[in-house]
């Protein structure tokens, strides 16, 4: 299979390492000899860490270009620049002119809608949105959003081209702002911010609470069936009735603001910096993978 990847980035680059890593064609278009260089070397480094844990199923072929007509013949083309919606546009009306009819158009825009993208295209049934979980060759997860416009045969090539590498997709039902993803992750980080403000808890703490609390019942289950859980024998029908009334209780505490105040953004630089410490970025990074792989092989996902 051959799938072109538009951009050159940490999203893009983890795309094309999953893609390869599976056996398939890729063709990375990027601006310049320097970001195809630096998406290259990326790239390796992704494919050396998913190579260390056996997790190359077949090796495919990188092909690195500034021409667009080199994405021509591509079964599928996952888009990965900026969430600008205007320079999404541009970039799909480029593809749709010189790609085959039956080429998918995916973007991975983190919670633009495609319906908007869709409005300059003349041929909008083929365009969806398959968002990813960074780091995207390792988190299975998918959101695929259609938008008014796309086909339903559309939603299912794109969908079973998703499972071919080995990611778990979830299709929408309708189009939101941010997916479901970002709006779960919004309305947490939003409390976690709250809490640092107010000093109930620093940046440490707060982090420590997510990673070591619920957030290890959240590698296995999602809220419905852990509270499901909560109710005992009774379920979730004997949680709403017991706890019900203490949510909204503490519903009724909780900020609604939308905007980062200069303030806050200093207090959440400083707390994370010190949680950071001497780490370095890499550091970090290679630290969540290695826990990451762990999860999906309890999974059963590798």
């Amino acid at each position: 299979m051959r799938i072109g990847v538009v951009g050159t980035g940490v999203i893009a680059s983890s795309w094309s390492a999953l893609f390869l890593s599976h056996g398939a064609e890729v063709v990375l278009l990027g601006r310049s000899d320097e970001s195809l260089r630096r998406a290259s070397e990326r790239i390796e480094s992704y494919l050396d860490f998913l190579r260390d844990h056996g997790m190359i199923k077949q090796m495919g072929k990188l092909r690195l270009t500034e021409d667009i007509e080199e994405l021509r013949d591509a079964e599928l083309i996952e888009e990965c620049v900026v969430e600008d919606l205007e320079l999404k546009r541009k970039i799909f009306s480029e593809l749709e002119e010189v790609c085959r009819k039956e080429t998918i158009l995916a973007s991975s825009t983190s919670g633009l809608s495609i319906t908007e993208i869709q409005r300059v295209l003349k041929n909008p049934e083929r365009s969806i949105v398959t968002h990813p979980i960074n780091p995207p060759h390792l988190i299975p997860l998918i959101e695929i959003v259609p938008g008014e416009r796309t086909e339903k045969s559309t939603v299912e090539r794109a969908k079973e081209i998703m499972e071919s590498f080995s990611r778990v997709p979830v299709v929408l039902k309708k189009e939101v702002p941010g997916f479901i993803v970002n709006r779960l992750a919004a309305a947490l980080w939003r409390e976690a911010i709250d809490l640092v403000v107010k000093g109930v808890a620093s940046v440490e703490d707060v982090d420590r609470v997510v990673s070591f609390g619920p957030g290890l019942r959240w590698a296995f289950m999602g809220p419905f069936m852990i509270y499901h859980l909560g109710g005992g024998e009774g379920g979730i029908r004997h949680f709403i009735e017991h706890l019900g009334g203490a949510f909204s209780k503490w519903w009724s505490t909780m900020e609604c603001w939308t905007e980062l105040t200069e303030e806050m953004k200093k207090k959440i630089i400083k707390g994370t910096e010190e949680e950071i410490g001497e780490r370095d970025f890499r550091e970090l990074e290679r630290e969540r993978d290695e826990m990451l792989v762990k999860l999906l092989k309890l999974r059963g996902l590798i």
